[in-house]
């Protein structure tokens, strides 16, 4: 039931009633973030640093942890999901080094994220 909420809030527009609907179902959400409309199927778990921007029309799935750093930003059209841990290339979950974004893939597959944090 939580997993099909978090889908629903995340398709609301950008604001401060969707954060604090993110917040009740266990995400960090701060007051300063702007999270806009995206499509999140199977994530546990949101943490995004104060001023970070998540902008519209991007995809997660199947991810326990999807980390923002202070001030970081994931524009238009961006795509993280776990794939098979039979890939040997994707093992290691996605960080920018700069700004601290990083995804943590579920319990048996890895990563592969098409975004850059800019």
């Amino acid at each position: 039931m939580r997993q099909a909420l978090t889908t629903l809030v995340f398709l609301l527009p950008p604001s401060r009633l969707k954060n604090r609907l993110l917040r009740r179902l266990g995400h960090v959400i701060p007051d300063t973030a702007v999270v806009g409309i995206n499509l999140v199927r199977r994530v546990d778990r949101f943490e995004l640093g104060e001023g970070s921007l998540i902008h519209h029309f991007n995809m997660f799935r199947d991810l326990r942890l999807v980390k923002m750093g202070i001030g970081c930003r994931i524009m238009l059209f961006t795509r993280s999901s776990a794939t098979p841990a039979t890939s040997p290339a994707r093992r290691r979950p996605t960080t920018c080094a700069r700004c601290g974004w990083a995804t943590t893939p579920t319990s048996s597959a890895s990563t592969t994220s098409t975004a850059a944090a800019a």
